[in-house]
């Protein structure tokens, strides 16, 4: 019997038509899928690219590194200072020149504002200016540093004055100090020296000499600072500058006694005098010719009370032509003569 061929679809199912032969047995055949092909950048472009934004940051990193160490954007241009009246801003900026010149691990500038240290430069004008008491020292970005200076006011004029007997041998070291009156060589000249004091009692600046010194408080509008001085026999060498000469409470008893004497009693005071700060005394003259003396380490207040009573009910006014001293250094007691 001879072959036929049949061709017919199949529900639900997609297959190919096909000849089917009678006998054979039915086959499915599998569609087949091909993906598509992805199309990107090769191994080597993405290797360079790499390299450029490599290299790109690492110009700018070397570029910002450059601007901020070494190039004049940093550097300080400009120091701004107030407050400074006894100090010239030369002098300031050639103290703070010793900073500029410095190396950072050799190789970055002292003058950098990042690198500039403000306490160290605080310190440094301190040390150099004896004038200033305090400094405040801030660096503004990119290249400016402003100073605030407050100086120290002088509360007393403090003049050591040195007895020495004229002689041949002492000629070299009497040509270094003022010479207050010249004598024969026989006898005793006196030798001196000034320092304005402040309040801590330290020396920090020499004053004109002393029989110059009440001249030019008035030139320099400080009539009310007053000049104190220390006599001694065994006063030997002066101060250097720098030096506590007494400590605040001896300045301050001092002080005290000038403002009192003004207000509690009708006194002018033409001399103050002292044998030293250790000696806590203190010495004064008035323009009638006699003197008081006070002990510095008690209450200034109780010894001018007493004073004034003494003066009120003790010693007539026309009784002080003959008076010589009155002395308030011994506790609940006033002697005169």
């Amino acid at each position: 019997m001879a072959p036929f061929i049949m061709i017919f679809p199949i529900k639900g199912k997609k297959y190919h038509r096909r000849r089917i032969f009678l006998g054979l047995k039915r086959r499915r055949v599998p569609k087949i899928y091909a993906g598509s092909r992805r199309v990107g950048p090769s191994r080597s472009r993405i290797i360079f690219q790499k390299i450029i934004w490599q290299g790109l940051l690492g110009g700018l990193f070397v570029g910002i590194i450059w601007i901020i160490f070494f190039s004049p954007v940093f550097r300080i241009k400009e120091v701004n200072i107030i407050g400074n009246e006894s100090v010239s801003q030369e002098e300031i900026n050639q103290t703070l020149k010793t900073i500029f010149e410095k190396r950072f691990f050799l190789i970055f500038s002292g003058d950098n504002i990042i690198f500039f240290n403000e306490e160290e430069a605080e310190k440094l004008l301190l040390e150099k200016n004896l004038y200033f008491e305090n400094v405040k020292v801030k660096k503004n970005f990119p290249n400016l540093v402003k100073i605030e200076i407050k100086e120290k006011k002088a509360k007393l004029a403090w003049c050591q004055i040195i007895q020495k007997e004229n002689s041949k041998n002492s000629e070299n070291e009497m040509e270094e100090i003022e010479i207050d009156n010249s004598e024969d060589e026989d006898k005793i000249s006196e030798q001196s020296q000034c320092f304005w004091v402040d309040e801590a009692g330290i020396a920090y600046s020499q004053t004109p000499p002393l029989k110059d010194l009440k001249m030019s408080l008035g030139s320099l509008k400080k009539e009310h600072i007053l000049i104190l001085k220390e006599k001694n026999k065994k006063l030997v060498k002066f101060v250097k500058l720098g030096t506590k000469v007494a400590n605040p409470e001896f300045i301050n008893s001092v002080l005290c006694v000038s403002e009192t004497l003004s207000s509690a009693v009708d006194l002018k005071v033409v001399d103050f005098e002292t044998p030293g700060a250790a000696s806590r005394e203190l010495h004064v003259t008035t323009s009638e010719g006699w003197k008081i003396y006070f002990d510095t380490s008690r209450n200034i207040k109780s010894q001018v009370d007493a004073l004034a009573n003494v003066l009120r009910e003790k010693i007539k006014e026309k009784e002080r032509e003959n008076l010589e001293y009155i002395d308030l250094r011994v506790k609940d007691r006033v002697y005169y003569k």
